[in-house]
């Protein structure tokens, strides 16, 4: 049945039952070795997780400073009354999943359209992320374009956030990077 066809509000319904509750995450971004194990609460989009993992990770170079606002951070986390903020950020990497890695251990770099197969869009959820081993997987690679959006939070009240429990060592990076290039 399609509620939506009884009130327009019903639209909200799906995504809202889709929100993880500190599900497990794993994040790394093989090209720098850097990575974290943590959980996820209240994210609503993948628009919202890609910001949230731009205020997370540092920056190769820490004079660089911020990769989003401090503003555009308590927004997606849920922390201030504004839901949404007029100065678009770019996003600063393609987000994958572990199965980018499958057979080669390696993201892949060609701009074909089978390149995407294992592309984490933005427009999805959180909740539709593959699991490995209990875990929702994210693979940070480069951006093959400049991609921007709004920093939003689409449920007022809710509260958005990666607990980090640990930053992952780069041998501990490596050592997934290998388990996911294995062959099923």
């Amino acid at each position: 049945m399609d509620l939506q066809a009884y009130n327009d509000g019903a639209s909200w319904l799906l995504p809202m039952l889709m929100i993880l509750d500190r599900e497990p995450i794993l994040a790394i971004e093989p090209d720098t070795g850097l990575g974290l194990v943590g959980r996820i609460s209240g994210v609503s989009s993948n628009f919202q997780l890609h910001a949230l993992l731009m205020d997370i990770f540092p920056q190769s170079d820490a004079r660089n400073g911020r990769r989003v606002s401090r503003k555009a951070a308590d927004i997606v986390r849920g922390r201030v009354v504004e839901q949404q903020d007029d100065a678009p950020i770019v996003g600063h990497w393609n987000l994958q999943a572990w199965t980018a890695l499958r057979g080669t251990g390696a993201l892949s770099r060609e701009r074909r359209q089978s390149s995407t197969n294992n592309w984490i869009w933005n427009e999805g959820v959180p909740a539709d992320i593959p699991l490995f081993d209990g875990y929702r997987v994210v693979v940070l690679g480069p951006a093959s374009c400049a991609r921007s959006f709004i920093p939003q939070g689409d449920f007022g009240g809710l509260r958005a956030d990666i607990e980090v429990e640990r930053v992952l060592s780069s041998n501990e990076i490596n050592a997934w990077v290998k388990r996911f290039s294995l062959p099923e």
